[in-house]
């Protein structure tokens, strides 16, 4: 029975990208700046129907206030996305 490994000829590696521990890194990086715009973005979805759905003009007022410190916050975010090279 195989085990359906195949040990690859020397010659055969070369085409194989190798990607350096410090670009690894800023990929590494890259990607939780972008789960945590995901994750500012998800909260401002649900801030906006709380708001939305608010009783009064006060929670309403309090829930603008949540969306504007997350949307400043996403906005950071997306701006270490522009200036990084690796994104």
């Amino acid at each position: 029975m195989s085990s359906g490994l195949y040990a690859h000829r020397p010659d055969e590696l070369d085409e194989i990208a190798v990607v350096p521990p410090a670009q690894r890194a800023a990929m590494r990086e890259t990607a939780q700046i972008w789960s945590e715009l995901i994750h500012e973005l998800a909260t401002l979805q649900a801030l906006t129907a709380a708001a939305l759905g608010a009783a009064d003009d006060s929670a309403r007022v309090a829930m603008l206030m949540l969306i504007e410190a997350e949307t400043n916050e996403a906005t950071a975010l997306a701006r270490q996305l522009r200036a990084d090279p690796a994104a």
